[in-house]
């Protein structure tokens, strides 16, 4: 089930959602459809971050206790916002190019990351091969 609703947005939001409407080929509801869950999860999990600090019997409080430096935790946001991505989805990924670069040593860490990119975007987003120049038949 889905509801409708009407929202006025500013001409500048309204031109970028075009070009990206356009870039994509989706649909102006499911860019925006996708950008509000995105909101909503950060949200959700901002919210969970500071209930968490505010627990006092909850262990894991600080960046210390984690043993990771606070600069790789604010790379992380800025990297999970520029990938639509949640902070936790973000090092995840992380974590899973340095797990499939190991396992493949001869690969280009940039080729490991650029073909899990590929692997996220799914055959719904992929686009068909299709030759420059048509095949001759004997």
């Amino acid at each position: 089930m889905s509801t409708a609703i009407s929202v006025r947005l500013p001409d500048e939001l309204v031109k970028e959602l075009e070009r990206i409407a356009n870039v994509s080929e989706k649909t102006f509801s499911f860019i925006i459809q996708r950008a509000l869950e995105i909101y909503v999860q950060k949200i959700a999990d901002l919210q969970e971050a500071y209930d968490r600090l505010q627990d006092v019997d909850d262990p894991l409080r600080s960046s210390q206790e984690l043993n990771y430096s606070p600069d790789l935790f604010d790379q992380a946001i800025a990297q999970a916002n520029a990938e639509h991505r949640t902070v936790v989805e973000q090092i995840e990924f992380w974590a899973m190019i340095g797990m499939t670069a190991l396992d493949n040593p001869d690969l280009p860490i940039d080729f490991v990351r650029d073909l899990l990119l590929a692997r996220e975007e799914g055959k719904a987003q992929s686009t068909s091969f299709v030759p420059k120049r048509k095949r001759l038949r004997f």
